[in-house]
Parts: C-alpha cells; structure tokens; sequence
C-alpha cells in the first residue's frame, strides 16, 4: 500500500498528471506529513489535492483519468475513493441528472398507461402527451435562460418540474378531451365543439393553474433555499401548461376530430354509481357534509399550523 501511495503520489506531481491538479500532500513525504493523514492503525490515509479555479467539470478533467490510473496501478486489497467538495457537488450533479431522466421516463410510461386505461385508443393520449412533454421543453428553456441571467434556481427545480407539469399538464388535457368528447358527441361541426369545450372548461382549468400559480409563487418568500430557489420555476411551469391547454391541446383536438378516440367515437360516458350518489348525497345535504369534511381536516390543519 505504501508503494502504490508514493507511485500515486509520484504521478500526481508529474507532467501526466491532470493539468487542473496544481498540488500534492503525499503522506509518505514526511513523518509530520504522515502523522496527520494516516491514520493510527495505518490503514486508512488521505492524499489532498489542490485544484486550480474555474467552472472546468471536475469529472472529466480530474476524476476520470484519476481513476483510469487508480483502475490500472491499484493493487489487490486496497480500496481507493474520490471526495472532496468537488467530488460531492460532481456527483451531486449526476445523481440529479440520473434522477430526471429515470423520473421522466417513469411518468410518461405511467401517464401513457393511465391514459390507455381511461380512453381505451391508442391516439388519445398522445394528445396530452405531446402538450406537456412540449410544456415541460419550454418550460426549461425559460428557467435556463433566468437561472443565467436573473434569479438562482435549485437543480431540483428540473425533477420538481418533470412532475408538476406531467401531474398538472395531464390533468388539464383530461378535463378537456372528457368536454371535447360530449360536445363532438352532441354536434357534428368541429369548430363549435372545440369552441364550446374551450368556453366551458377554460375557466376551471384557469382557475386551477391560477391557484397553484399563487402557491409555487408564494415559495419566493420561504427561508429554506431549497423552497424559495424552485417556487418561480414551478409557478413558469404551471403558466406555460395551462397556455398549452388552452391552445397547444384544442388545436390538436379540433384536428384530429373524431379520430382522436380510434377506434371507438365520441360519446357521452356513462355515469358511475358512485359519483351519481355523490354528487346526490352532497346535493340534498351541502351544509352537513362541509361540517363533517371540516371536522375531519381541522386536527389535521392546526397540527400543521402549529408545525414550525
């Protein structure tokens, strides 16, 4: 292990080594040296490294042909780790990247099934598909731009953004696929029944976003970096989805027509047992229902009030 230190060391200090690297503390130059990076037992010692400055990405310049040497030279019985600051924050990195990538991956597939499930054609969902997939592009673009230029923005922000928008983008093209759906069902003319499912759902849907807006907005005044650094990303996000659906998604529903529900047509869907007695039960007793709804989310609500 001593020999393999000195022989790291040695490359290290050389001409070979990563250009970045501009500093060896070898702990077997010297009894002082060997005293504070090994430890009592000999069997675990610190080599540091000093890096020269700049935005150089650190797996590429130092950690990479650090391990190709470590790989090539390391001997049986010794195990060898990169940290650091710069190893953490690199790797910090990549663990985000990896996350938005599997995260994407797992709610398309997701909300291309739940989709399947719910309009049984194979050209439905690629309607909401191609919006907030269009949304979420956007979306990024925008925050990369003000992440450079005017505000900081968490690398959360990106795998934040990946399930707001495919949560809310999605739900947004359902209300108005269901709305185009009966109103082509009820009238042969295109036109009109976009129209008319623009007219009646726009509202709820901008209500909605407007809400959720305000919400992720609110963010900016949090303490906790983290909340404050990806509440404007989001709020971006749930504007650019709701701009989506209110024209992204009519135009394709107008074009498609009736092919948008291949291979079965436009219908009004059946009315479920259990929203029917829902909605009937909330009907004939609105107030007794509200103080029972209140009653169960008051504990819940000061508990989370209380909470620092």
């Amino acid at each position: 292990a001593s020999r393999f230190i000195a022989d790291l060391c040695a490359w290290l200090s050389s001409d070979n080594a990563p250009e970045r690297i501009t500093g060896v503390i070898c702990p077997t130059s010297s009894s002082e040296v060997a005293g504070m990076t090994i430890d009592s037992a000999n069997r675990v010692a610190m080599i540091p490294l000093n890096l020269a400055e700049g935005d150089i990405i650190f797996e590429e310049t130092v950690a990479n042909p650090l391990r190709a040497w470590i790989d090539e030279h390391q001997p049986d019985g010794v195990s060898t780790y990169i940290t650091g600051s710069q190893a953490v924050i690199s790797a910090f990195a990549d663990a985000a990247l990896t996350t938005v990538e599997r995260t994407l991956i797992v709610t398309v597939a997701l909300v291309i099934l739940l989709l399947l499930l719910i309009y049984r054609s194979p050209v439905s969902p690629l309607v909401p598909l191609f919006a907030v997939t269009l949304s979420y592009l956007i979306t990024r673009g925008l925050v990369a731009v003000l992440a450079a230029n005017v505000m900081t923005v968490s690398s959360y922000a990106d795998i934040l953004l990946v399930v707001v928008i495919y949560g809310a983008g999605t739900d947004y093209c359902l209300f108005l696929i269901s709305r185009f759906r009966e109103e082509v069902a009820d009238q042969p003319n295109i036109g009109a029944a976009t129209t008319a499912t623009i007219e009646n759902v726009g509202e709820t849907i901008a209500s909605s976003a407007g809400t959720i807006f305000v919400g992720f907005t609110a963010m900016i005044f949090a303490h906790f970096g983290l909340f404050n650094a990806c509440g404007p990303a989001l709020a971006i996000g749930i504007i650019v989805s709701l701009l989506a659906g209110l024209t992204f998604v009519p135009a394709m529903l107008s074009t498609l027509g009736n092919r948008a529900f291949w291979p079965g047509t436009a219908k009004h869907r059946a009315q479920g047992k259990f929203y029917v007695t829902t909605s009937g039960l909330v009907a004939r007793y609105p107030a007794q229902v509200m103080i029972i709804i209140v009653l169960v989310m008051l504990p819940l609500g000061v508990y989370g009030f209380r909470t620092p």
